[in-house]
This record gives structure tokens, sequence and C-alpha cells, in this order.
């Protein structure tokens, strides 16, 4: 019995995609055995720190199951700046939070 994992990776910095594979579909075995996956080349604009989004889904019992995973990828040797990726905020406890826009599906 297989089921199939559908994978999609975003960035919300400007980093080029040096190939078109930001997404696939991959089967994934009862014993957790896989297919490989592909390889993703990105080209940063300069050194830095970038963030690369990958979002995993698979069905089961009908229902979708998606887990997201946020990957740093260090570019270059300098030191890093550390720059929010979205509006920071404080909540009513006074506590730090980064609010980002959505991906909707449509």
């Amino acid at each position: 019995m297989t089921s199939p994992v559908i994978s999609k990776v975003t960035s919300a910095e400007k980093l080029t995609w040096s190939n078109n594979n930001t997404s696939w579909q991959s089967v994934l075995k009862n014993n957790g055995e896989r297919e490989s996956l592909p390889l993703l080349k990105i080209v940063a604009p300069a050194d830095g720190l970038y963030y690369i989004h990958l979002m995993a889904s698979i069905e089961k019992d009908g229902k979708v199951l998606s887990k997201p995973f946020t990957i740093p990828v260090k570019v270059g040797t300098g030191e890093v700046k550390f720059d929010p990726v979205g509006e920071v905020s404080v909540d009513q406890n006074g506590q730090k939070v980064i609010i980002q826009d959505a991906e909707t599906k449509d």
C-alpha cells in the first residue's frame, strides 16, 4: 500500500529557482521507504539568510493532512542580519509575533 505525498516549495525572498521543480508528488510506502526527492536549485541575489518554505500534504482516510516546514539557507560567509519576513507586532500578552500573508487554496 502506498500513499502519495504532495510537496510544494516557496520562498518569501527574491530567490530564483534554476529549475521548475517547485512542486512534486512522491510515493511513501507503509514501511517508510520513499522515492528520492528532486534536486532543488536556487540562486540568491546576494549573500545572506534566506528561508525556503516546504508544505507536504498526504491524504489519509479521506482527509488531507499537511505539515509546513521552514528551511533556513545561509548564502556566503559574511555575518547574517536577521530581518523578519513579515510584519512584527505585539499580541495582548506583550509577546512579539510576526504576521505573514497566508496562501489560500482554491
